[in-house]
């Protein structure tokens, strides 16, 4: 019991570091032109997103408490960017998309800005922020479905079973709400509406 409450104090301190840390992808290529995560140190913020011409998107974000506690975690690994001049490979690399990260801390902003970069901890970071990118980025995509493509929900639920069985989703518990949403839609075929609870299901009982 004590031991559970010394890491709970533990993972609280680094919240302190900072005041807000944002990343943000830009795409010369495919059909985004930025990818951007605005999170506080209790990993509540905005993901915005900007398809090819069209209008930008701002969606509120408030992470799970152990998701917010793992990407504290992550980036008090990178020493809150201290190095953040030093990130860009020496290798040559394909356009990988130019991410931007920005922490404002009591002693300042930091910055970084690299295509690609060969640091554990970064390259760790990144990823975390790639999975979080694409979940938000399908809960986007279902909720214009259920819209306007009905008929292609079944599609996009077998998608994110796979992400989940493979673990590339960050935050499962995000998705919980959509797939409520499924599951009580009578206007979808039997088989969505009971993949979506069984996935909520599964979600729940593994988190």
């Amino acid at each position: 019991m004590i031991n559970a409450i010394l890491l709970s104090l533990l993972l609280l301190l680094p919240q302190a570091e900072f005041s807000g840390f944002s990343f943000c992808r830009e795409n010369s290529r495919g059909p985004y032109e930025l990818q951007c995560f605005e999170l506080d140190s209790a990993g509540k913020g905005i993901f915005k997103f900007r398809e090819r011409d069209a209008d930008l998107v701002d969606i509120p974000v408030e992470l799970s408490r152990d998701v917010a506690d793992d990407f504290v975690e992550l980036l008090a690994d990178t020493d809150y960017l201290a190095d953040g001049e030093d990130y860009e490979s020496d290798r040559k690399v394909a356009n990988l998309g130019v991410k931007t990260l920005t922490l404002d801390a009591p002693a300042g902003q930091r910055k970084a800005v690299f295509n690609f970069s060969t640091k554990r901890e970064v390259s760790t970071l990144v990823s975390f922020f790639d999975r979080l990118i694409a979940q938000e980025l399908w809960v986007f995509d279902v909720d214009v479905a259920l819209q306007f493509d009905r008929l292609g929900i079944p599609k996009r639920l077998e998608q994110i079973e796979k992400d989940l069985r493979a673990k590339r989703v960050a935050d499962a518990r995000r998705l919980i709400p959509v797939l409520e949403k499924i599951a009580a839609d009578s206007r979808l075929v039997n088989f969505a509406r009971a993949t979506a609870a069984r996935l909520k299901k599964q979600i729940e009982d593994n988190n």
